[in-house]
């Protein structure tokens, strides 16, 4: 995992353990994504993987009144074909997990929440998708996926979006994410992880 925040010295409670809860077996009760309401900021949790120039830094994060968790939200910046990945979860069993998140956008656009799961680097990885039409409100996507009952490995999410839109003539725009949840079994409203 590299960091794209080196240096980084903004407002954002940095250091903030994010580590398994003592005696949880590796894996938080609930959500199982540290730093994925973006309240403490990305904290090396959450990088850009291919495509686009600039890093998503904390210079993205944005206080809103109607975010859906907390005060921060994070604004993708449309400067090309990004994927926002968080830095992998280990799980140490499988069973069904549930992928959701809340998007916004200014103008019609189309974006993937996505969960890859990964037992070993020569492994095929399994891929479950949330496609989502976006718009000015705030709109939550979710998807739920089974993984083999002795899976060990790791999932990661990542978000991705292009200059794709769903209208060919509309305006490239930016998207606003918040509230990023992975958990085991069916979807229940947003925790942050640990709580």
């Amino acid at each position: 995992w590299l960091s794209s925040n080196l240096g980084d010295q903004g407002e954002f409670r940095r250091g903030v353990a994010l580590g398994p809860l003592p005696g949880s077996g590796g894996e938080p009760a609930g959500n199982l994504l540290p730093g994925s309401s973006f309240e403490a900021g990305l904290n090396d949790l959450w990088g850009k993987a291919y495509a686009s120039r600039g890093f998503i830094i904390d210079d993205y994060l944005e206080a809103a009144v109607d975010a859906p968790h907390g005060r921060f939200c994070l604004r993708l910046p449309d400067i090309g074909p990004v994927r926002l990945v968080n830095r992998p979860v280990p799980v140490t069993r499988g069973g069904r997990f549930t992928l959701s998140g809340y998007f916004r956008t200014l103008k019609p656009a189309a974006v993937q929440l996505t969960a890859t799961a990964l037992r070993d680097l020569e492994s095929r990885p399994a891929v479950f998708t949330a496609p989502l039409e976006t718009g000015p409100e705030w709109k939550r996507t979710s998807t739920s996926f089974e993984l083999p009952t002795d899976f060990t490995g790791t999932i990661q999410v990542s978000v991705l979006w292009n200059d794709k839109q769903p209208d060919p003539a509309a305006a490239p725009t930016d998207i606003w994410t918040d509230a990023i949840q992975l958990e085991r079994g069916e979807l229940t409203a947003y925790r942050s992880a640990y709580e």
